[in-house]
């Protein structure tokens, strides 16, 4: 996990160039009242299956398998549970509530009903749109996204990744530090 210093900064949200979809128009002024943290790597396929005891890539995926592999084949409404187990494996609140779920034969959640988000409890939570994208934009409104770039001066990366061996389609998660903003 990493600090994020965000209250009082403000950033431009969103593109207006000829790439940008039309879900990231218009550009917006978007600030922060409050600091946040934000994990520095994806969740390994490894940690989450610690977590939630569900492994949902298959062996030998010609995607990446294995604990060091980024997870996938996940819904967002998988991401929130898992955010909520990780909260009480910590011993913190958990951010989301919610009645009931529906899952897919896969066993992948496609609905939480009567989901709600609590921003006011001290638990894990998923990134809001505007906090991933300050922090993918290392606190500036630099379009394209500074994303892993490394900084000389600091001799920091956000996440890098590496193939594993000859001919390995997949790629492993190696932590490094992410830049302060």
């Amino acid at each position: 996990m990493h600090f994020i210093n965000a209250a009082g900064k403000s950033f431009l949200q969103g593109a207006h160039d000829s790439l940008a979809g039309v879900d990231e128009q218009p550009v917006m002024q978007s600030g922060f009242t409050y600091n946040f943290w934000i994990d520095t790597t994806e969740v390994t396929q490894g940690e989450y299956f610690a977590i939630t005891g569900i492994q949902p890539v298959a062996p030998g995926s010609s995607s990446g398998a294995g604990d060091n592999f980024p997870v996938y084949n996940v819904s967002w409404y998988d991401a929130v549970l898992f955010c909520n187990a990780k909260s009480v494996r910590m011993g913190l609140d958990t951010v989301y509530s919610y009645f009931s779920l529906k899952r897919l034969a896969s066993g992948s959640v496609y609905d939480l009903t009567g989901l709600m988000i609590h921003y006011d409890r001290g638990g894990i939570r998923l990134p809001t749109e505007a906090e991933w994208e300050f922090t993918a934009r290392e606190g500036t409104s630099t379009i394209p996204f500074p994303f892993g770039k490394q900084d000389p001066g600091a001799g920091l990366r956000v996440v890098r990744f590496e193939r594993i061996g000859p001919g390995a389609s997949g790629r492993a998660i190696t932590a490094q530090r992410v830049r302060r903003v």
